[in-house]
């Protein structure tokens, strides 16, 4: 699993930054936890993902891009739509993925405080 280097995060996942963390390096379960990912195939913009489904097997060896972690899938549906509005402020598209590049690196640190957020929408 790679990181977005400058990582998405809600308001409620930014405040407990930390303990989230923690869990994905210790391989902890945290059920309320959204990732925002690169998208699996082209029909999608991003791929939104439970927690958990990451612990299977099939995940640990896809290669996962994670570009965001939300608290809930309400805050991880709007974290998605700011990162689609992003790129598309920034390039004149939805392409998430270009928009991105490869700035991905191994899991966060734990000082990390995630990238400020703005919402106009």
């Amino acid at each position: 699993m790679k990181w977005y280097r400058q990582l998405y995060l809600s308001e409620k996942a930014r405040e407990q930054r930390k303990t989230m963390i923690k869990k994905f390096k210790d391989g902890a379960l945290h059920p309320r936890l959204y990732v925002i990912a690169l998208p699996s195939n082209k029909e999608n913009l991003l791929d939104i993902l439970p927690q958990p489904v990451l612990l299977q097997e099939h995940y640990k060896k896809a290669g996962i891009s994670v570009v965001g972690i939300a608290c809930s899938k309400q805050e991880a549906m709007e974290l998605s739509g700011m990162i689609v509005m992003d790129a598309y402020r920034a390039t004149g598209s939805t392409d998430v993925e270009s928009y991105l590049g490869d700035d991905f690196g191994s899991v966060p640190e734990e000082g990390f405080d995630g990238k400020e957020r703005y919402r106009e929408w």
